[in-house]
């Protein structure tokens, strides 16, 4: 990330200046329009409470670590150190959904006996926290504690998972707090209708070598859910996915110094500010990769889709180099500048990332694509691509393929994450797009640029079309998702634009159904874009 203008005041508080009810027990820290107010509570236990416009948002909410050796974080806490900051810088952030955006919060670093600390943001826009720890070797982390106990019975637009292992594409459905079921996890984001407080939503940050967060009922409210380290896996038959057979009994191993991820409360006053929320990419590492000028945005023709039919031709479609040529020449003639080569390019069953089947002659694809200025990426399953990594990516890389979408994780244990980070960290330094396919890591963590791209893409939308009020839902995503998941960078807006072209071979086997074209007026299939900070029209206000 690249900074124009940044400037910040710092000062270390003693314990008298620090608190007014004693040596180190209760701090305060707001927001700098002074709106939102976090208070924290040390002592038995870590906790902290959040108000906004004076209602309160979450009750006391308990934070902590366990590790498997008897170590309880935020357990007895006493506070030895604490240090506030006040920062405004502007932030340029290539690839996301504007060119730059000010970073504004007010800072509290609360450092514990222990060998510990937990830091606290608080922006107009949310507010934040995360660990992190100082401490010798290696740790084995046995569980989190994250509570979300919010006041009342707010109403809440939540998505269930199928359990820790799921393709991440639920609906979102309506319920009361109360009424939330206990049988699934819940999947980040998850949005609150905090009445006077306004609207929130649940997500998180930086996540890297540690388990995603899920959302499950608790006495006073949500508390964090982890899924456990797998111990054994097993391969798929269909595609030599990489599944999970058994859990050991501990979230994650880890590095005695570390930082763990953020635990961000997204806010607005109205459900059409939350899609331009900054929080997640502001609270996201730094750019790893240094050059990013070979990043090319783009839409990308999608071939899955329409099954690859094809309309008016004289050949058999199918996946064949033919049926390819007709989508790049589909893609050159609406200006769309990828293709995307979905499954079946390499036989999944064989599992090698390396064959192609006989009926494509990829270097022709290439050159072809080439010639009409259009990029091919190629589809592959995580694991299978990390079988052979470094040799696939120096071989396409070669070859002239601009990228991978990345599908089937499924998952995002810490090894499913740290997957993540080594197929992105490989692919850049091959100066490869990389993206995760819809189903794949609801929290992206970022090593190419500060996030990965997470498609968010037209699969996650029209796919349960035929089982939920599709517009609904289409509008439900692009107001909670979409903080986690702007367009970010490589293959960004992995989308369809479905031209309703009745005498194009590609468009005319789009097959757009009536509840598509509800949603689409435009008869164009794609995600929202925000333009800088701007909601489109078609998004509705609540």
């Amino acid at each position: 990330m690249n900074l124009f203008r940044c400037f910040a005041i710092s000062f270390a508080l003693s314990f008298a200046a620090a608190c007014s009810s004693g040596p180190g027990t209760d701090f305060k820290v707001a927001s700098p329009d002074g709106t939102l107010c976090v208070g924290i509570r040390a002592a038995d236990s870590l906790t902290y409470t959040v108000t906004r416009h004076g209602t309160p948002v979450l009750l006391p909410s308990a934070i902590g670590l366990h590790f498997a050796d008897g170590t309880v974080l935020g357990r007895g806490a006493k506070v030895t150190d604490a240090r506030r900051e006040t920062v405004e810088r502007v932030v340029e952030a290539p690839f996301y959904r504007q060119a730059r955006f000010t970073e504004h919060y007010n800072q509290l670093r609360l450092t514990f006996e222990g060998g510990y600390a937990v830091t606290f943001r608080v922006f107009d826009q949310g507010c934040a926290y995360r660990i992190e720890t100082h401490l010798p070797g290696e740790r084995t982390v046995a569980g989190e504690v994250a509570e979300f106990n919010f006041a009342g019975d707010p109403g809440l637009f939540a998505a269930y998972s199928d359990g820790l292992c799921n393709a991440y594409q639920s609906q979102y459905e309506k319920c009361r707090l109360s009424a939330l079921g206990t049988e699934k996890p819940v999947l980040l984001p998850l949005a609150a209708d905090c009445g006077a407080a306004g609207r929130v939503l649940v997500c998180e940050a930086d996540l890297e070598a540690y388990p995603g967060m899920f959302l499950t009922p608790s006495a006073g409210g949500l508390r964090g859910l982890f899924a456990a380290v797998p111990d054994s896996c097993y391969l798929h038959e269909r595609r030599c996915q990489e599944k999970v057979a058994t859990r050991h009994d501990y979230i994650a191993r880890v590095e005695g110094t570390r930082t763990y991820p953020w635990r961000i409360l997204a806010v607005a006053d109205e459900d059409r500010e939350l899609p331009t929320n900054d929080l997640v990419y502001a609270l996201a590492a730094e750019n790893r990769i240094g050059d990013c000028s070979w990043v090319k945005p783009g839409k990308v023709a999608w071939e899955w889709w329409n099954d690859w039919g094809l309309t008016g031709v004289d050949f058999e479609p199918g996946i064949n180099t033919r049926t390819y040529k007709a989508y790049i020449d589909f893609a050159a003639d609406y200006g769309l500048e990828y293709v995307v080569l979905d499954e079946g390019w390499s036989d999944p069953k064989a599992g090698d990332v390396m064959s192609v089947v006989e009926q494509i002659d990829l270097p022709e694809l290439v050159r072809y694509a080439d010639a009409k200025g259009v990029g091919l990426m190629l589809w592959v399953v995580g694991n299978v691509l990390d079988a052979k990594l470094e040799e696939a990516c120096s071989y396409y890389a070669g070859l002239g393929i601009r990228g991978f979408k990345v599908d089937f994780i499924d998952r995002d244990d810490q090894k499913a994450v740290e997957l993540v980070y080594r197929l992105a960290r490989v692919a850049a330094a091959h100066r490869l797009r990389f993206g995760p396919a819809a189903g794949d890591l609801r929290n992206d963590p970022v090593v190419v640029f500060r996030f990965f791209e997470h498609v968010g893409h037209i699969q996650q939308h029209v796919g349960i079309g035929e089982r939920a009020p599709y517009e609904t839902h289409h509008r439900l995503l692009q107001l909670i998702i979409r903080i986690e998941y702007p367009r970010r960078i490589g293959i960004d807006d992995l989308e369809i634009v479905a031209v309703d072209d009745p005498h194009n071979p590609v468009a005319g086997r789009l097959r757009l159904r009536r509840d598509n074209r509800q949603a689409f007026p435009d008869q164009r299939v794609h995600q929202g874009r925000f333009s800088h900070v701007r909601v489109p029209d078609d998004v509705d206000k609540s």
